[in-house]
């Protein structure tokens, strides 16, 4: 629970420190709470697929060929104002959308931000505050998932904080840095016996009722952006979880380097791989379409020149375990999956080299978007 203030009130809801968490309810999310390593899951809020889960919160899944019953009675939420006041929303929340999604997640973390300040958690109470209103009810967000979402991200919030500063002053220019400063990006380290990890199936929305087959949830992750007493407070928690943590260099763009490394990463051992007709097409059009986007990583001063494919790939993909394991580019074309988020990332590839005047190779990513099944 919540403490009490000194002066009996009622308990003051806040986040719940050393706390880990995931939002939405999706196959990795599930997967890491049924290895017990995240506390809660935060839906949607107000969704059907929410309020269903909420009726209905056990969960048949299969992990690693077993089968097993999850029950999310106490620890499924919807949204975060629902678990701030049972005092069970983490300190550190793993968000994993995919991109369709990444709105949603933008409204309704400002939704409880306008809330909470609205209901005066902001204002200079000591029975209300014992450290910061920030530290208190903002948890360390990683946004992870494909693309380029991050700048998209901070973008709407930002916006957002300016429009709620004029309604609620005390949201001054610190209170909203250090809110912007909890949030980083998050990407999680390639392991080659295991590449399909939460990339195929992991953000896929969850039928309720249905048996759900989990995949494995990775334990490594590089994250960059956001403040340094951030990043310090995911790697601590998560590392008591048995995740590891990397910290990325923490230039100016490092964020952009990241998602560019995981795209490269996804386009050159999935994608291509599986939408190359035969052999030769595969050798023409994949170094298009790494070479292209090597090219925007570099416009965006993300990459520089001393970059290229080969370097990049080896940086992101940590080694195999054993001899056995091989890379995800080597194994047969049946094995590699792809979703309607690849063809969103290639779609947003496409709009990306668009806006920098890369015309060819927008009409190329447009293309190859085309030729993935849509769910």
């Amino acid at each position: 629970m919540p403490p009490r203030s000194k002066h009996g009130e009622l308990p003051k809801p806040m986040i719940k420190p050393g706390s880990f968490g995931c939002l939405p309810l999706n196959p990795l999310t599930l997967s890491y709470f049924s290895a017990e390593q995240t506390d809660v899951i935060l839906g949607y809020r107000d969704t059907p697929e929410t309020e269903g889960f909420k009726q209905r919160p056990s969960i048949s899944a299969y992990k690693a060929g077993k089968r097993q019953t999850l029950s999310l009675d106490g620890h499924f939420f919807n949204g975060h104002s629902e678990a701030l006041y049972r005092g069970m929303l983490p300190e550190v929340l793993l968000v994993a959308p995919d991109e369709a999604h990444l709105e949603d997640v933008l409204r309704d973390f400002v939704e409880y931000l306008g809330k909470i300040v609205s209901l005066g958690f902001f204002y200079p109470k000591k029975y209300l505050i014992r450290r910061n209103p920030v530290d208190e009810h903002i948890p360390c967000t990683i946004l992870t998932g494909n693309g380029l979402l991050f700048s998209q991200f901070i973008t709407g919030l930002v916006q957002a904080l300016n429009k709620l500063s004029h309604e609620f002053p005390v949201l001054d220019e610190t209170i909203r840095r250090n809110i912007l400063g909890r949030f980083v990006r998050g990407i999680p380290e390639v392991d080659p016996a295991h590449p399909e990890n939460w990339l195929d199936a992991g953000l896929l929305t969850v039928p309720v009722g249905r048996t759900v087959h989990l995949p494995q949830a990775p334990q490594i992750l590089r994250i960059a952006g956001g403040n340094a007493f951030t990043r310090q407070m995911i790697q601590s928690i998560l590392g008591a979880r048995g995740l590891t943590v990397i910290l990325e260099s923490q230039s100016r763009n490092a964020v952009e380097r990241l998602e560019f490394e995981n795209i490269l990463w996804r386009v050159s051992n999935v994608i291509m791989p599986t939408l190359a007709q035969n052999e030769e097409e595969q050798s023409q059009l994949a170094p298009q379409a790494t070479a292209g986007i090597l090219s925007m990583g570099r416009q965006r001063q993300a990459f520089d020149d001393t970059d290229n494919v080969d370097k990049l790939l080896g940086r992101f993909t940590r080694a195999p375990k054993n001899k056995k394991s091989k890379p995800a580019a080597s194994q047969p074309k049946s094995q590699q999956k792809m979703t309607a988020q690849d063809a969103d990332l290639l779609r947003g590839l496409g709009n990306y080299a668009a806006s920098l005047g890369m015309n060819a190779e927008q009409k190329l990513y447009e293309r190859l978007a085309e030729r993935i099944p849509q769910d």
